[in-house]
């Protein structure tokens, strides 16, 4: 195995069905913690500022003790809601996976308390497949859209925020193309050049 690849054989995940191996798997693109992120510079930058700031004693002179200390009590309160908050959003982003095994395509969509659910859908059912990387920050950091439209005839699946969908166009192609194969071999049918 060359260096530079990751091996997905020996991942596993909740749900995996027998015989089913992991080809490919990542998480939304790191773009979507910056906002996250820029809030607590921010929050931080509001907290040493305060800390700091010769106006923070004047404010004493100008309001009574005790709306001063409802006043710090009310910034703690924000201030640890915001981290419990930063963190909370930190480890969604670690819960939510995109995999693409020999049988299916599946989202797992977790938080830490309150969300769990996985869609999947298998490669036979797998019409059209499209990604789209619009716009100067996408095509520079990389990151994109993956539609899925299926046979079926239901609304197409968007995956958004996907690092390196060409990567991923690819492989669901090359999977499904491997999938059409096996299912054509194990019915007795002749191999033939399968299109996707």
């Amino acid at each position: 195995m060359d260096e530079g690849l990751i091996n997905n054989i020996n991942r596993n995940f909740k749900g995996q069905q027998p015989n089913e191996t992991v080809h490919s798997f990542c998480r939304k693109h790191w773009v979507v913690l910056v906002p996250y992120f820029m809030g607590l510079i921010l929050m931080v930058g509001i907290i040493v500022i305060s800390l700091f700031s010769p106006y923070l004693n004047y404010l004493k002179d100008f309001i009574t003790a005790p709306i001063y200390n409802l006043l710090i009590s009310i910034g703690i309160i924000g201030i640890t809601y915001f981290h419990h908050y930063f963190f909370l959003r930190i480890f969604d982003y670690y819960l939510q996976t995109f995999i693409i095994t020999n049988y299916r395509v599946v989202q797992l969509n977790q938080t830490l308390y309150f969300h769990d659910s996985r869609d999947s859908i298998d490669l036979q059912e797998i019409q059209d497949l499209e990604f789209n990387q619009d716009g100067i920050f996408k095509t520079i950091f990389n990151y994109g859209e993956l539609t899925i439209t299926i046979s079926s005839g239901d609304a197409p699946k968007t995956f958004h925020h996907l690092p390196h969908p060409e990567y991923h166009f690819r492989k669901i192609n090359k999977t499904k193309r491997e999938y059409i194969t096996v299912r054509r071999l194990q019915k007795g049918l002749p191999e033939e050049e399968v299109t996707v």
